[in-house]
């Protein structure tokens, strides 16, 4: 599919706001179904509402691509930044997207789903299809293996010294990475090579 993302607009300084600019939360061509996360704030002191509008296309300013939808949510009362919304794209192989929008810290959500196909689905069975992706909705920070790792990581961090720990410290900094971008293919690597590290530095922590 296209790149799939949300209108945000940018902070310039001294007050000024750039609007209309595209976020891409899930690229174009990558392998469904896939669902990814993202997560925005609040742009005004006392901002109560949070619009999300949902478009796809390539260009960097939303009025060069597509709008699919929108959908709005009450967020608390605060200072600009204090508040904020993760939002979730899950895309299926029928050509579906859902568009969940969480308001951090409260139990408010909002869903919308975008039917950029030709199904002829009920909502039951558009339902049916997302539960069936619901695995895919643990963000890798989430993620029981990921977090024993680290928890591993932090550990040994913490039983060596001088360079052994800077190289450690970069190590977990470029995991941490990954699991930010949501690779599944590509956490996996990079767990696989941060488990050789610690491995080794564990070994030689016994000598």
């Amino acid at each position: 599919p296209y790149t799939l993302g949300i209108e945000v607009s940018r902070e310039l300084g001294g007050g000024r706001l750039a609007v209309g600019h595209f976020s891409p939360i899930i690229e174009r061509n990558s392998i469904v179904p896939i669902s990814r996360e993202e997560r925005f704030q609040t742009l005004r002191d006392n901002q109560k509402e949070i619009q999300v509008d949902v478009y796809q296309g390539e260009h960097r300013m939303v009025e060069n691509n597509i709008k699919l939808g929108g959908v709005s949510v009450e967020v608390p009362a605060g200072l600009a930044g204090e508040q904020s919304v993760e939002v979730r794209f899950t895309y299926n192989v029928n050509g579906l997207l859902e568009v969940e929008v969480q308001v951090v810290g409260t139990d408010k959500m909002k869903k919308l789903v975008i039917d950029s196909g030709d199904n002829q689905m009920s909502e039951a069975e558009i339902k049916a299809c997302f539960e069936k992706l619901a695995h895919l909705k643990i963000h890798p920070r989430d993620n029981q293996e990921n977090r024993a790792i680290l928890a591993r990581a932090e550990r040994i961090y913490q039983e060596i010294l001088g360079d052994n720990r800077q190289f450690l410290a970069a190590q977990i900094e470029r995991f941490e990475y990954y699991i930010e971008q949501q690779d599944g293919k590509q956490i996996a690597v990079a767990r696989e090579q941060l488990s050789g590290v610690l491995d080794q530095l564990e070994g030689e922590s016994r000598f």
